[in-house]
């Protein structure tokens, strides 16, 4: 199953900077190909790029209405769209998270936004369970860390939070480091610019990332 990009916006980067140029030649394709899911889906994916949210879950509600060769990157994808940005489909969100993880289960990119999901629905302790399997298994991706130290900078976990929000920051490439670097700011300052790891505390909370690969891995 392919990774979700709506999920990692950097999956691509360098290979399409200007996604919002490529959207009228992907437009074009699809007028004269209107049944090919590949080139539909891949124009989902470069809506989203682009910014362009409202056009990319039309499409996406298109065709996870339709079986078809991307129905768990369709499914994870309109999930992650609907919790960001239709707070008002929230629960859909939801339902079609939970059906994914239950479906494709290991996939690292659908217990990411699993836990993003519950996070956004007020659910940010049980969301730290997809969230910590999904950080062991993509522990380069700064999506991930972002939404895992969003949450326990919610959750009052200082110290994870800002070693998350930092590891976010990393990838200058990714959209979302401006957004990390500022949170990680605000950890530091709100704490006196004290950089402490309670280790023993934190990994309580934490998943095991042995255990998550090795069930990963079965």
């Amino acid at each position: 199953m392919p990774r979700s990009p709506s999920t990692f916006q950097p999956w691509n980067a360098g290979r399409l900077k200007n996604y919002a140029a490529a959207v009228p030649t992907l437009e074009k394709l699809l007028e004269r190909e209107p049944e090919n899911q590949h080139i539909r889906y891949t124009l989902a994916q470069t809506y989203t790029m682009a910014g362009k949210f409202d056009q990319a879950i039309t499409i996406l509600d298109k065709l996870h209405a339709i079986p078809g060769p991307h129905a768990g990157a369709v499914a994870n994808d309109l999930a992650y769209l609907l919790a960001e940005h239709r707070p008002d489909r929230m629960d859909e969100a939801y339902n079609l998270a939970k059906g994914a993880v239950e479906k494709y289960g290991n996939n690292p990119a659908i217990l990411d936004t699993l836990g993003w999901v519950l996070h956004l629905r007020g659910k940010s302790q049980e969301s730290l369970q997809p969230l910590g399997r999904a950080v062991a298994a993509l522990p380069n991706v700064a999506d991930v860390h972002y939404h895992i130290g969003s949450v326990y900078q919610k959750l009052g976990n200082t110290d994870w939070a800002r070693y998350h929000l930092e590891e976010a920051a990393r990838d200058k490439e990714n959209p979302i480091a401006p957004r990390a670097a500022a949170a990680a700011r605000r950890e530091t300052v709100r704490h006196g610019g004290a950089i402490v790891f309670v280790v023993t505390s934190a990994l309580e909370t934490m998943p095991s990332a042995v255990d998550t690969l090795n069930d990963w891995m079965e």
